[in-house]
């Protein structure tokens, strides 16, 4: 597969991760526009929200407690995001 997003997620390509677990991988941008600018996908390939199943909501709900740690590691959580 030639998805960018899933090479980093395979740590085929390096990046500067922030976070990451079984199902999630966080890494910093590297074009950023915000000065925290972080990207958090899902490690299993799916191409669009368009194309998320049902067998796929849990993979949702990880990238969202995956956004919460990486605010809290990136000390915006009080402040926002």
């Amino acid at each position: 597969m030639d998805c960018i997003f899933c090479k980093i997620a395979n740590h085929e390509i390096t990046s500067n991760i922030v976070f990451e677990n079984e199902n999630v991988i966080a890494f910093e941008d590297l074009n950023p526009v915000a000065k925290v600018h972080v990207l958090v996908v899902p490690k299993k390939h799916i191409e669009s929200v368009m194309h998320v199943e049902e067998e796929d909501l849990n993979y949702i709900f990880e990238i969202h407690k995956a956004i919460k740690e990486v605010a809290k590691i990136k000390g915006i959580s009080e402040s926002g995001f």
